[in-house]
């Protein structure tokens, strides 16, 4: 069950918000340097997806908004490492098995505003 009021984290647990920005952070090509919007929103996207997928959650279909942000920003895919989302995708689901592989959180909404990230999430049902 969704809650709007913050779940305390258990033993510890690094903030989602975190590791979610430090992956999406990898698929820049130029890390230190702040992306536009709709680069940083994409690396958040892709991110959210591969995450979930390391869990065998079912994908939503993320495509119009990619063209959503090329819209607004035809040069975005510039800012990041690649220009193919299913191997963005894939890097984050890597990343995620590799240093989480017992986090069972899923990402539920994933988001951006003023720099600062923010994520919703449940515990995957075992």
């Amino acid at each position: 069950m969704l809650s709007i009021f913050p779940k305390k984290r258990k033993n510890k647990e690094p903030k989602l918000s975190a590791i979610t920005k430090k992956i999406a952070k990898k698929m820049l090509k130029k890390s230190k340097s702040p992306p536009s919007s709709e680069a940083g929103h994409a690396a958040l996207l892709l991110t959210h997806l591969g995450w979930n997928r390391a869990l065998g959650y079912p994908e939503f279909e993320y495509e119009h908004l990619l063209e959503a942000f090329g819209e607004e920003r035809p040069s975005f895919w510039q800012e990041l490492k690649s220009n193919d989302p299913e191997h963005l995708i894939s890097l984050a689901e890597k990343e995620k098995l590799h240093f989480w592989p017992d986090d069972r959180r899923i990402i539920v909404v994933c988001g951006m505003r003023a720099g600062n990230v923010r994520v919703e999430w449940h515990t995957m049902n075992e």
